[in-house]
């Protein structure tokens, strides 16, 4: 789930949170794994593209920072909770009251072995998301 509030029309505060299951490939058995993630940024937007037609565009970039936590569901081991920061690029694309988001994310992450011994790592993962907004009216402009 994302939320973004527009502190003015070219800057954009980003909240997103997340779940999702998961295994630990590299543990005996495989066992099942929760993924929580919760990150906090900013986007630079620039003027809306097309905005006095009915279809209008809003490219951006952002970055923020955020943590994950990793959590056996059934074992009694600790979660572990990492930082992570990103750096993101997309836009929505406008028709009327209704926006389609895309957006491309990097996240530079931490990460500590969940059980047993290991090397703390850097982790580089690219993540592309989608979403549909309904806005409580057409604007133009933002």
């Amino acid at each position: 789930m994302q939320l973004t509030r527009l502190s003015t029309p070219a800057l954009a505060v980003t909240s997103t949170v997340g779940w999702a299951r998961s295994r630990d490939r590299l543990a005996a058995n495989t066992p099942k794994l929760d993924v929580f993630a919760a990150d906090l940024g900013v986007e630079f937007r620039s003027e809306q593209w097309f905005a006095d037609r009915t279809v209008s565009l809003s490219p951006f970039v952002g970055a923020g920072a955020g943590a994950r936590s990793y959590n056996y569901r059934k074992l009694e081991v600790d979660a572990m909770n990492n930082l992570a920061g990103y750096v993101a690029a997309g836009g929505e694309l406008g028709i009327k009251r209704v926006a389609v988001r895309l957006e491309v994310r990097d996240y530079a992450t931490g990460f500590k072995p969940l059980v047993g011994s290991g090397t703390s790592a850097t982790r580089n993962d690219v993540m592309l998301m989608a979403g549909v907004r309904f806005n409580r009216r057409h604007t133009s402009g933002h």
